[in-house]
């Protein structure tokens, strides 16, 4: 699953094994490895590929990984919490620009 969202994940950004290895300071041989399945990684090997990748590019590995194995009930259930994020932030938003806006008593 860790692999396929990270080929996933390059091949989306078009970045290369060989810039991802050297940013991250692991061999390349290692990463490919991985990429191919034949190789697990340790921990902090991947917290380095991980931090290697533009911020972008971590965000949707993330979410590769987290939905890979979701069913439609789980996938409901994530867009259901990430819907109820973003409406307490725009409740939050709005509740300060209307704060921010109002008449100074005299």
């Amino acid at each position: 699953m860790y692999a396929e969202a990270l080929n996933e994940t390059l091949e989306h950004f078009g970045i290369s094994a060989r810039e991802i290895a050297n940013r991250a300071g692991i061999r390349e041989a290692a990463l490919s490895q991985f990429r191919n399945g034949k190789k697990d990684l340790n921990l902090e090997s991947w917290e380095k590929i991980i931090t290697a990748l533009p911020l972008e590019a971590q965000q949707y590995l993330h979410l590769k990984v987290l939905i890979g194995n979701m069913d439609n009930r789980g996938l409901s259930m994530l867009l259901s919490a990430v819907s109820s994020r973003l409406m307490q932030e725009f409740l939050n938003e709005r509740k300060q620009f209307t704060n921010e806006n109002l008449p100074e008593k005299i």
